[in-house]
């Protein structure tokens, strides 16, 4: 199995480290699965970064990169890489993550249909202390994305939010499940996905990622799929918590924008 990790890193080197140990230490005892890690640095304070992995399964490439947002920065990597149906599976990922010591023993033990464009982890968040997935069960409706658009402003957001996670805290926990869309932190894609759709050309900086793949996915009739059994422990907005908070609001209400006008 050929799993390709593409990360994208703004000024967060701790964090990237802590990322890439963790991968390296998952793999102690796979011996099925070989993992390229291409870190994309759209970093304003670039620094220059080596791994050596412990692992021979592990390699590792350091890029530096214009700054064209998260998704923007990945699939300018993606595109370029000769056939990336080489990979059976690749991931989309910030830095301020780790995965789980058996993250890649789970992982070469699933079997996934050949209808499965993309699937998602359990993401347990440190900050609001649960799991952040499944995030999209069922696709929005436009009114729906019409109303978020809407929250994306100083007044309304901070309400919204703190009725949105309280309701969320006391969500019944999901198995292995179909779903919409999932947190952009950790993405994965099949080869099946890729299979079917040749190259990602998401325009927008920031926000919107998961439900660009997921339209992708529901156009190719590729279904989604949650599996908690992987699991990733995200620890929260390193990168984006150094957004002004209009600049967020703005980008978010970009991302809806561009959502609607595409896909609906």
């Amino acid at each position: 199995m050929n799993v390709l990790i593409v990360c994208v890193n703004y000024n967060s080197y701790k964090e990237l480290q802590s990322f890439i140990k963790s991968i390296d230490e998952s793999l102690y005892d796979v011996s099925d699965i070989q993992v390229d890690v291409i870190i994309a640095d759209n970093s304003s304070k670039y620094q220059e970064y080596e791994y050596t992995p412990q692992n021979e399964l592990l390699s590792v490439e350091h890029r530096k990169s214009d700054n064209n947002g998260y998704l923007g920065t990945a699939q300018r990597i993606i595109n370029t890489i000769d056939d990336i149906r080489q990979y059976d599976y690749v991931a989309i990922s910030n830095v301020d993550i780790v995965v789980s010591n058996n993250f890649f023993r789970v992982l070469s033990q699933i079997e996934l249909d050949d209808n499965i464009g993309g699937f998602l982890t359990e993401i347990k968040s440190e900050l609001i202390g649960r799991d952040k997935n499944p995030s999209v069960l069922k696709r929005y409706s436009k009114r729906k994305l019409r109303f978020l658009k809407l929250t994306y402003n100083s007044i309304v957001l901070p309400l919204y939010e703190k009725l949105y996670y309280q309701k969320k805290t006391g969500a019944m926990e999901y198995g292995e499940t179909d779903i919409y869309a999932g947190h952009g932190s950790f993405m994965m894609l099949t080869k099946a996905f890729f299979q079917r759709n040749k190259d990602l050309n998401y325009p927008m900086f920031l926000y919107g990622e998961e439900l660009y793949l997921a339209e992708l996915n529901r156009k190719s009739n590729l279904r989604v799929r949650y599996i908690p059994s992987l699991v990733i422990n995200d620890f929260e907005h390193v990168s984006t918590s150094q957004l002004r908070r209009s600049s967020y609001y703005e980008y978010n209400r970009n991302a809806i924008d561009y959502i609607l006008k595409v896909f609906y």
